[in-house]
């Protein structure tokens, strides 16, 4: 399915119906690695303010999104419908992992992209771009916060 903004309420949606649910430890994982790895970007684009990101933070917020996305990456689809860990791999439900794969993927590739400037153009990156990682990151929180209410 699309990462569609309507694609996205159709899987909500979808999720609400089918029951599906997680276990703690998944989100016991997700809250030690992925939400702790957005409240350092976000800690590290604040200093910033509306003012440019200096080009070693961009290196540092964009190595923190990597290290998310492969964690996040590595997720596989559970068979029965329920998440958990087995085999030492995370398993999430279908829909719940096309949540996070589109969803949050997408919003932790607009981190990179903003952050992963600095590479071409060695400079600070411009002003402003501290505040739109930051509201990617807590668009990502967000997210995971309702998925985690709503597959409890």
């Amino acid at each position: 399915m699309a990462a569609t903004p309507e694609g996205i309420r159709l899987l909500w949606k979808a999720l609400e119906g089918a029951h599906e649910r997680v276990a703690p430890a998944v989100w016991d994982a997700m809250d030690i690695f992925c939400v702790a790895r957005l409240d350092e970007m976000i800690a590290i684009a604040s200093r910033a303010g509306e003012g440019p990101v200096p080009v070693e933070d961009a290196r540092v917020i964009t190595a923190l999104a990597d290290r998310v996305r492969r964690f996040l990456q590595g997720f596989k689809r559970s068979s029965d419908g329920i998440g958990g860990v087995k085999d030492g791999v995370v398993m999430l439900s279908p829909i719940a992992l096309e949540l996070v794969a589109h969803y949050v993927g997408n919003d932790l590739y607009k981190i990179i992209l903003i952050a992963d400037v600095y590479d071409a153009f060695p400079e600070p990156l411009a002003a402003g771009a501290g505040v739109k990682i930051i509201a990617n990151a807590t668009m990502i929180k967000d997210f995971l916060k309702d998925l985690k209410e709503k597959t409890r």
